[in-house]
């Protein structure tokens, strides 16, 4: 089993101490929180010892739980395992009086998994009010702000606290006290104000509680996950929701490129609209217009009109998205899939072009991407499935580029090089690798400026 062992500072270092709801002398109050997706089912260890957040699920936090103030050797494992096959490890200073959400993000198989504390602010709250703390938990996806429905900023500039992508520690969690209430709250990109990326409940802000909401999981199916403490106990409610798709339209194509399906006829339908395609394998559809609606996609081999091989519910098509819907894998041993591949189509830089990369292979492990002249592009894409890492784009300066694949890690194996392509300025470009890892197939498909 791969191991990364990465260090945590000190909470105390993050934060001033700030008092306990029910404050004991010398005492601490603890959770944790999965939100790093791909990761499985954790455990967490305490100085060696397993401690009571066990069996972790993505999208989940534990009660409240008490320490001593001190410090400690934490280490995250897969659920079940033992303390040597440690994914994560670091260490925690706790001072009296603190509550401290220990915060599991990143994504494992790109190594920037990590324990990140957050020091929540459980001070006495106004008369009236509620106090709700926003956290950016999502590895790639850039700044977002924070709104009510009706367009009113609570927070902006909440970003990934990564620094090595860039990020601010501090930017990643705000806090504020609102009037309590029935409240919902929407996640926007900072730099594109009309898409909706995540849209909460409605959930009643009692007054004196206090609730953090962490934006969870990858761009392409980001999520909220709520927790609210109800003042005076240590009562916490979770609640998770799926991505809103906002009120406008969004663009979407079908794509082909199951091996050895043979032709197949898919289908993307909802309340408000649809389309059917009948693709050889490589075949992909222009883009269609449709309103932003939850979805139904669907593959029929075509040989018979009858027999579904692929079938997916309650797609998201978001408002201001470009979604390929892709028919991958292998059907005839059950390993076939519907997968959305949620392209940024966002402004490019003059002079540039965007290259979107999906690894569709379902026989191949994790892989990296490089350019011929050696310039890493892409670090552990995955098939679909296993970790969630199959898409991941970058802007280049536009003109002929060769690709080559290698396995993860290794920079010396070539497994695959690619023919040579050529990005327009202004261009979206997805290039998607699928086939057998004894027999790859790639297939180019470019959206020019405007189209």
């Amino acid at each position: 089993m791969r191991r990364w062992v990465m260090a945590v500072l000190a909470v105390g270092m993050l934060a001033s101490p700030v008092a306990a709801q029910n404050p004991v002398a010398g005492e601490a109050q603890v959770r944790v929180g999965h939100f790093s997706p791909g990761m499985g089912d954790i455990d967490l260890y305490i100085d060696r010892t397993l401690s009571e957040a066990q069996d972790l699920s993505f999208a989940t936090v534990t009660p409240w739980f008490t320490l001593p103030a001190g410090s400690y050797r934490l280490n995250i494992t897969p659920a079940g395992a033992p303390l040597e096959d440690s994914l994560l490890e670091a260490r925690l200073a706790l001072l009296p009086g603190q509550r401290v959400t220990l915060a599991v993000i990143g994504e494992r198989t790109r190594g920037t998994a990590t324990l990140y504390p957050l020091v929540e602010d459980y001070s006495p709250i106004p008369t009236g009010q509620a106090r709700v703390a926003f956290f950016h938990a999502v590895p790639d996806l850039g700044p977002v702000a924070v709104q009510y429905p009706d367009g009113t900023l609570l927070f902006e500039g909440l970003t990934y606290p990564d620094a090595r992508a860039g990020g601010d520690a501090a930017a990643g969690y705000f806090t504020r006290d609102l009037v309590a209430g029935w409240r919902q709250f929407q996640v926007i990109p900072a730099d594109s104000p009309g898409l909706l990326l995540v849209q909460t409940p409605e959930m009643a802000l009692e007054e004196g509680t206090n609730t953090l909401v962490v934006l969870a999981g990858l761009r392409a199916g980001a999520i909220t996950v709520a927790a609210t403490t109800v003042p005076g106990t240590e009562v916490v409610t979770v609640n998770e929701q799926v991505i809103s798709v906002g009120g406008g339209t969004a663009r979407v194509r079908l794509a082909h490129f199951a091996t050895g399906a043979g032709p197949l006829t898919l289908s993307v339908a909802g309340e408000a609209a649809g389309q059917e395609a009948t693709l050889d394998f490589g075949g992909f559809t222009d883009w269609v217009e449709v309103p932003a609606a939850f979805y139904t996609a669907r593959a029929v081999a075509s040989a018979d009109g009858t027999t579904t091989l692929f079938q997916l519910p309650e797609v998201p098509l978001v408002t201001g998205s470009w979604v390929t819907l892709a028919a991958i894998g292998l059907p005839d041993v059950g390993g076939g899939l519907f997968y959305p591949i949620v392209e940024d189509h966002r402004p490019i830089n003059p002079g540039e072009a965007r290259l979107t990369f999906v690894h569709a292979v379902a026989d191949l492990g994790p892989v990296d991407v490089r350019l011929a002249e050696g310039t890493t592009l892409f670090v552990a894409l995955e098939y679909p499935g296993i970790d969630g890492n199959a898409l991941q784009s970058v802007d280049l300066v536009a003109g002929p580029r060769r690709l080559e694949v290698l396995p993860y890690g290794d920079s010396e194996t070539v497994l695959f090089s690619l023919p040579e392509v050529t990005l327009l300025p202004g261009s979206n470009n997805l290039v998607v690798l699928t086939g057998l890892q004894a027999a790859p197939a790639t297939f180019l498909l470019t959206t020019a400026p405007g189209q």
